[in-house]
């Protein structure tokens, strides 16, 4: 018997939905799974925005914090180290020293703000260079091991802060030291020499060097007080703030 030739058909036409079928079922299996991928990319970018703004704030909190300290002169180095018997502020302390503001050794004698970088320029991980050079770019990771001094302020989800006095990093919070600087430059200070103030709201020195480590031998070279700030969010160093508040 020959096969009726609408069964044949028939049957091509079965054959050729089914592959139909097929083909439209993995298509839409494949944007099911770029779906899902773009959802949880979007979530990803998402959760880093958000932390990247809470470390923003976290920043900018410090910030504030320590130019309303160091106007009001706050005591910061009295918990800091127990050696530092002083009763007056830290703002005081360092118009007393204002060529040796820095714990690090400038002929021979430690300086007094404990949480101010003097460190040399060259070797320090986070600086601002002059118009002659471009500093490294911090290394964010781990960077707090990097730095020579800091004060570590918890700031909980009410905006409380609550300053430590040891040198580890906040889990949500910032990180805040001081050093010498103008908007252009930060300062290291390598010489106690007597230098003139000529304005109530700077420190000066003679022999520095420039955030590019070149020497400065001025007779009289002004500086600002520069605050330096890391935010943290989940204990990961995420912005990087740096603002004159002196």
């Amino acid at each position: 018997m020959q096969p009726h030739p609408l069964s044949d058909k028939r049957a091509h036409q079965d054959g050729f939905v089914l592959i139909t079928v097929i083909i439209i079922l993995s298509l839409l299996s494949l944007l099911s799974i770029g779906q899902v991928y773009r959802s949880r990319t979007n979530q990803q970018e998402s959760a880093s925005s958000v932390m990247k703004t809470q470390a923003t704030y976290y920043a900018e909190t410090a910030i504030s914090y320590i130019q309303w300290a160091w106007a009001n002169d706050a005591d910061f180095d009295a918990s800091l180290v127990a050696s530092d018997n002083t009763t007056i502020g830290d703002r005081a302390e360092w118009l007393t020293a204002i060529t040796n503001p820095g714990p690090t050794t400038i002929g021979g004698s430690n300086g007094t703000i404990r949480y101010w970088d003097n460190s040399p320029m060259t070797s320090r991980a986070v600086r601002w260079g002059s118009s002659t050079c471009t500093p490294p770019q911090p290394i964010m990771h781990n960077i707090a091991a990097n730095l020579s001094t800091f004060i570590t302020l918890n700031i909980d989800q009410y905006g409380t802060i609550s300053p430590l006095n040891n040198q580890s990093v906040p889990t949500n919070g910032a990180i805040i030291w001081l050093t010498a600087g103008t908007p252009s430059t930060d300062y290291e200070i390598t010489s106690v020499a007597t230098c003139t103030l000529t304005s109530p709201d700077q420190g000066c020195f003679k022999i520095g060097k420039d955030g590019c480590g070149n020497p400065i031998n001025a007779n009289n070279t002004l500086y600002h007080v520069v605050a330096y700030a890391i935010g943290y969010v989940n204990s990961k160093p995420l912005y990087l703030l740096r603002s004159i508040i002196y």
